[in-house]
Formats: structure tokens, C-alpha cells, sequence
């Protein structure tokens, strides 16, 4: 079904798009804040200042990379069978323009991804906690020092594992999951298949080749 436009040839509509201030609230002329309510303007109250102003000042820090480090490591001499270990580096940005004072990253992985090798490597890395949860274990890394506005920082390094357990998980879709967490800001949560890095993939071709 066609439509007949009803601007008249030589016209135009423009709509404005202003996206919301990082500096908000603003203050008028009259030193006056105002919003629009149906249409109009209206003085800001006391309460809807003060929300304004918690809201635009959270910092927002994400994670802005997560690849892997080095090349695969892998090993043939566990009795267990062939294995094969994938480091990844995560890196994280403030996209705004606030101070985030205080900055920590969570990374989830899968509990047949980290045995007790990737986390004794992580425990000798020395710059992470973990802990167990249902079906996965959590590294966790306060960064301890403030992120400036559009700074970009190393977050941490997490190890996987793959073998031949585990390959029907990874080809399933077990991904790695994250949580970032920026003083009073709303954490930022995301994730990713482990299967989608290519050294992955690579690791996964060389463990199938190693069958009897």
C-alpha cells in the first residue's frame, strides 16, 4: 500500500534530534532549570534537580575489548589427554565525562572452561579473586585507581581451557560472560560465545585432530 506524501513540492519537515546532555540540568537566563511537560515549559522543582543531577553524573564504563593474548598453548603430555589453553585480555573505556573513581570487572566462565590449572594460573597471576557459583567461576579485579572521561585501561586476563569434554559445550554456544561496575552507576553486563575467537576455533580444529 502506497503513500501520497502531503509536503508540497519545494517544502521540507525537519525534526530535530537532541540527545540528552551529559552537563544537564542547564540553567536559563531568569537562573531558572525548566523541562517540558505537554508541551511546555515548566520550572524544574527541587527534587527533579537533584534527580537530574545524580542521573548525569554516573560514570559510564564498559568493556571495549576483549581478544586474545599471545598465541594457544598447546599441550600433549596430560595424562588426561590433549589440552589446549586460550588467555584473553579485556580492556575497558569511560565513555562519559565523569570520574570513575571506583572501577571492577567480573568474568564468568563456564565451570568445564576453568579447572583447577586455569585457576591456579589465575591465582598466580595475583591480580584476581574468584569464586564459585552454579555452573561457573567468577574472577573479579578491582582496578584501584579512578578512570577518567574517555580513558580506555587494561581490565584482566582470563584464562579457558579446552578438551575433549568440553568441545560440545564450546561448539554449543558456552560463552563468557562479564559485569562491569562504576561507583554508583547501574552495572554494565555483556557476553560473548567462547567459540566466536578465532584462537578458539583453531584450538578446537587441533583437539579434534589429536583423536584416536
Amino acid at each position: 500500500m502506497s503513500s501520497v506524501s502531503r509536503i508540497a513540492d519545494g517544502c521540507a519537515v525537519y525534526v530535530p534530534d537532541l540527545p540528552r546532555s551529559g552537563e544537564a540540568p542547564h540553567q536559563s537566563k531568569d537562573h531558572r532549570y525548566y523541562l517540558r511537560i505537554a508541551g511546555k515549559s515548566r520550572p524544574m522543582g527541587h527534587l527533579h534537580v537533584q534527580d537530574v543531577l545524580r542521573r548525569t553524573r554516573h560514570p559510564e564504563v564498559s568493556l571495549s575489548r576483549l581478544a586474545p593474548f599471545g598465541a594457544g598453548e598447546l599441550v600433549t603430555t596430560d595424562p588426561r589427554g590433549p589440552v589446549a589453553f586460550v588467555q584473553l585480555r579485556a580492556q575497558l573505556a569511560n565513555r562519559s565525562r565523569t570520574l570513575a573513581h571506583h572501577v571492577g570487572l567480573e568474568l564468568s566462565i563456564p565451570r568445564p572452561f576453568a579447572g583447577s590449572e586455569v585457576r591456579r594460573r589465575m591465582r598466580e597471576s595475583g591480580e584476581s579473586t574468584y569464586s564459585h557459583s552454579p555452573g561457573e567461576v567468577t574472577f573479579f579485579r578491582y582496578l584501584g585507581v579512578p578512570l577518567f572521561p574517555t580513558q580506555e585501561v587494561y581490565g584482566m586476563s582470563v584464562w579457558v581451557v579446552f578438551h575433549r569434554n568440553n568441545l560440545a559445550l564450546a561448539r554449543g554456544g558456552a560463552s563468557l560472560r562479564w559485569v562491569v561496575y562504576a561507583d554508583d552507576a547501574e552495572p554494565v553486563l555483556g557476553g560473548r560465545e567462547l567459540g566466536s575467537f578465532q584462537i578458539v576455533q583453531k584450538a578446537m580444529q587441533w583437539l579434534e585432530a589429536q583423536e584416536p
